[in-house]
């Protein structure tokens, strides 16, 4: 029974631990950058809402694809955003050199 307890103890002391040392900063990258992605979701959305009421069944198609090119632009620059964010947490530029 003791054993338990001590085991439980560590574990909680290291999640205690390792939550008062993660960076508030990239916290708020994680965080920009679920928005930017659900941003970039709602917009694909009303994207093909837009396709589907503007354009016949033969032009659709093509409308959509438009809609999915654009999510994948939206959720590529998130991405490099995210990226960026990092780099300037850890005292960085976004190509990965340091700076002073």
């Amino acid at each position: 029974m003791s054993f338990r307890i001590i085991v439980s103890t560590i574990g909680v002391l290291g999640l205690l631990y390792g939550s008062a040392h993660a960076s508030p900063c990239t916290a708020g990258c994680g965080q920009q950058k679920r928005d930017c992605v659900q941003a970039a979701r709602v917009a694909k959305k009303a994207c093909k809402d837009n396709c589907r009421l503007s354009t016949d069944h033969v032009a659709r198609r093509d409308c959509f694809k438009a809609c999915n090119d654009s999510n994948k632009s939206a959720k590529t620059t998130c991405q490099a955003n995210h990226s960026a964010c990092i780099a300037a947490c850890q005292g960085g530029s976004p190509s990965g050199a340091l700076t002073d």
